[in-house]
């Protein structure tokens, strides 16, 4: 079990730092191309790396599962244009705002998730893996609210030179 436990903490580890870098260089990029023109770049590279996924799995013998009810493919068309919207939402954020600020948001949008699938998809969460899930949300509270402080006190703490601060 221990064994389970610390390769389940260093994949939340990495999953964080590849999201973080991922963060950073989306907001690079939007600031040298644009919100829209970024969002579209970032969706034919992950359209084309997931056909290449599926055409190796296809040419070894396992071919994908299609969806053939329409309801299927409605729902995925549904959540696909609610997922693009939110996506076009952040990157607009992060080209108008600073990343420091908007990223702990943005990280908070799975347990907002989780949230509205309990409240209205009456979707159960066990009491320990709630009590494993509140610190993580505490984190990006607090994170939002020390940024929040020292920007008020005027602290050059999260200057960075990519990142001019803007009064």
């Amino acid at each position: 079990m221990e064994q389970g436990i610390r390769i389940a903490a260093l994949a939340g580890l990495g999953g964080m730092f590849g999201w973080g870098v991922g963060d950073f260089f989306a907001k690079k990029t939007i600031d040298e191309i644009g919100d829209v023109t970024s969002l579209v770049l970032a969706h034919m590279f992950g359209t084309a790396f997931l056909l290449f996924v599926v055409g190796y799995a296809a040419m070894t013998g396992r071919p994908p599962v299609i969806p053939t009810d329409p309801a299927d493919w409605g729902g995925v068309f549904f959540f696909g244009v609610l997922q693009a919207i939110v996506y076009l939402l952040v990157y607009r954020g992060f080209g108008k705002g600073q990343l420091a600020l908007l990223n702990p948001i943005f990280a908070s949008f799975s347990g907002l998730t989780a949230l509205l699938s309990i409240v209205f998809l009456a979707r159960s969460l066990p009491a320990m893996r709630c009590l494993h899930s509140l610190p993580s949300l505490a984190a990006c509270c607090c994170s939002m609210q020390i940024r929040r402080r020292c920007l008020s006190a005027d602290l050059a703490l999260f200057a960075f030179p990519a990142f001019p601060r803007s009064h």
